[in-house]
């Protein structure tokens, strides 16, 4: 007969349970912001940009990050409302997304992860800037086994009941109930929870993510 202790029997159990982690990028992953690099050097324009792209233009938003308006669309429309070259404005959204920082504390997680053989993967809603430049100015392949980007999937996170975690989760090969989402969007841990998965509602509390992790996997 066989005998294990109350540790190596969780150890075991969350082994065959933890197939897969999946991250959001924006409020998970970094909490920069596209043109922040003019904070310091306009701010006025920078507080304008924000309200008036980010801010009071949702749909505007929602189909860049389905990929039915470009980076370079955004840019035009921006320097055109603002009476500004279109190439300062191009150039201030490329330096800001080469600036992002990462969060170290996930990213060393992520890397436990990888040793331990469990998959790894970004679930973004996002833009074509972010798979064309942050994706690999960071490298981020170096950390993470596949990435999904809305802007190349052409629907978002929520879009048709959850469609494009669907396809993520079938690419990756991997059951819902054997995966965690940790996502900033209590909407999207709802429909993700209804899809089989589990879910932590990430908000700048790595250590309460820690713990909850203890759940399913032992550090």
């Amino acid at each position: 007969m066989l005998f294990f202790s109350k540790f190596s029997i969780k150890f075991i159990m969350n082994q065959y349970l933890l197939k897969g982690i999946l991250f959001d990028f924006n409020g998970v992953l970094s909490n920069d912001y596209f043109f922040s690099c003019l904070q310091d050097t306009d701010s006025t324009l920078y507080k304008s940009i924000n309200k008036y792209i980010f801010k009071t233009r949702p749909k505007l938003i929602n189909n860049w990050m389905r990929g039915k308006i470009t980076s370079d669309k955004i840019n035009r429309i921006i320097a055109k409302k603002f009476n500004k070259p279109y190439s300062f404005i191009k150039k201030s959204l490329e330096d800001s997304v080469r600036d992002i920082k990462l969060n170290q504390k996930i990213l060393g997680l992520v890397d436990k992860f990888h040793r331990d053989g469990i998959k790894t993967a970004v679930l973004t809603d996002n833009m074509d800037i972010f798979t064309n430049i942050l994706v690999p100015h960071k490298k981020l392949y170096n950390f993470f086994d596949k990435i999904f980007s809305s802007n190349e999937y052409g629907k978002l996170k929520e879009d048709n009941s959850g469609e494009f975690i669907k396809e993520a989760l079938k690419s990756m090969e991997l059951n819902p109930k054997n995966t965690i989402l940790v996502d900033d969007s209590k909407n999207t841990g709802v429909l993700y929870k209804k899809l089989g998965g589990h879910f932590f509602h990430y908000k700048n509390n790595y250590e309460e993510f820690k713990m909850w992790l203890n759940n399913f996997f032992i550090f």
